[in-house]
């Protein structure tokens, strides 16, 4: 990525080729950008702050490789971002704050990291989510009654964590959801009756709690 690059490229996608050096801030110079997809490749941090600067764009993919330390603050500017897929990294701590203004949001992808605590009551303001997947973390704590009111959800995976108490009610009022994995957690107490009621739903995972 050359100093100073002003050019209408609208994606870079180079999946699965090793790379092995941080990004570069001139990343942020490609002002056009509407999908980054470097996922399945060995990139360490640190994430450059330049990347807020990608006003436009929608899919950042970096899934499968060897972030660590927190996300910059930069990336709540990216406010169209459909689409955040960060699985299989190393993450930690409590799920990144910049997340809460990425109000366009359809696939938040952060299985198989570091990340732990409860969920926060923000989620729910991520009204156009259709894919939550946070299996594979050690987050904890009850389930917020704000994931009711993510109705455009159809996959939610809450799988393998430290996950306890009842589930909400509100669960039940997300009618597109199709599949719904909360097993291998600290759940507690009855299934919802009104579960059977999700007509959509296909697959429902409770197993080891």
């Amino acid at each position: 990525f050359p100093s100073g690059t002003r050019c209408a490229v609208t994606g870079l996608s180079i999946p699965s080729k090793q790379l092995n050096l941080p990004l570069p801030a001139t990343i942020g110079d490609l002002r056009n950008l509407q999908t980054l997809d470097l996922q399945y490749n060995r990139i360490p941090d640190p994430l450059p702050t330049s990347l807020g600067n990608l006003a436009n764009l929608q899919t950042l993919n970096l899934r499968h490789n060897q972030l660590h330390d927190p996300l910059p603050a930069s990336l709540a500017s990216l406010g169209n971002l459909h689409a955040l897929e960060l699985e299989a990294n190393a993450l930690s701590g409590p799920l990144p704050q910049q997340i809460r203004s990425m109000a366009r949001l359809q696939r938040l992808f952060l299985s198989s990291n570091d990340l732990s605590g409860p969920l926060p009551q923000w989620l729910g303001e991520l009204r156009n989510l259709e894919h939550l997947w946070l299996g594979y973390n050690q987050l904890s704590g009850s389930l917020p009654a704000s994931l009711g009111t993510l109705d455009r959800l159809t996959q939610l995976s809450l799988a393998n964590n430290e996950f306890g108490g009842q589930l909400p009610g509100g669960l039940t009022s997300l009618h597109r959801l199709q599949a719904l994995h909360l097993e291998h957690n600290q759940f507690t107490g009855a299934l919802p009756a009104s579960l059977g009621d999700l007509s959509r739903l296909a697959g429902l995972y409770v197993e080891q709690n």
